[in-house]
């Protein structure tokens, strides 16, 4: 499964959000490469307490036990964070691990910082022979896989699955791709309606 859309539009918030729904029936672990653990762990701490980051350094009694009470909650969930940059071997030996006991959903942010571990390559090949990895990988494995990747054009019209970045594999290998496009012109909204397509 493909999460796609331009920087900046909400990618990782979209996949956490997912990610924090799904970790109360399934262990879900989470690759990043793009974030530090904290900054991750901030967002889902906001995401369950419904209070926005920009509001941590000044918060209200009232607002302290909510970010209490939903860091306890986010320990208690099924997550596994893995930071730093990992190539689709390590990747794999991770979710080997991990699912013996039960179904994994596992989400990579993003698709292409996943090395091969091979030099010479263009991002075009890696990519692709990183998600054709993946997707063994989900079938050997029986997981639940999401990539995020990059949309590859800039403009105001809706972008389409054509416009994933650097892989025609990404089209061809995924069973959904989820497109957000955010519709608004207004870039300082920051709480924008995205679109799903």
């Amino acid at each position: 499964n493909v999460i796609a859309a331009r920087p900046s539009i909400g990618k990782t918030g979209f996949a956490l959000n997912m990610m924090h729904d799904l970790s109360d029936k399934y262990k879900c672990l989470y690759f990043n490469m793009e974030m530090t653990e904290k900054e991750i762990y901030e967002r889902l701490v906001a995401i369950d307490s419904g209070i926005p980051i920009d509001r941590f350094s000044k918060l209200t009694e009232n607002e302290q036990k909510k970010i209490k009470a939903s860091t306890v909650a986010i320990t208690k969930k099924k997550i596994k964070i893995y930071s730093g940059s990992k190539t689709y071997k390590s990747i794999y030996s991770i979710v080997a691990k991990n699912q013996r006991d039960e179904h994994c959903v596992v989400f990579i942010d993003h698709i292409g910082y996943v090395s091969t571990g091979k030099s010479g390559q263009s991002d075009t090949e890696r990519i692709g022979e990183c998600v054709r990895q993946i997707q063994l990988m989900t079938k050997d494995l029986n997981i639940t896989a999401f990539t995020l990747c990059h949309i590859n054009r800039s403009g105001k019209d809706a972008p389409s699955i054509n416009d994933l970045k650097d892989s025609g594999e990404l089209e061809q290998s995924a069973h959904v791709v989820m497109i957000l496009d955010n519709p608004s012109d207004d870039l300082s909204d920051m709480t924008p309606t995205l679109n799903v397509i």
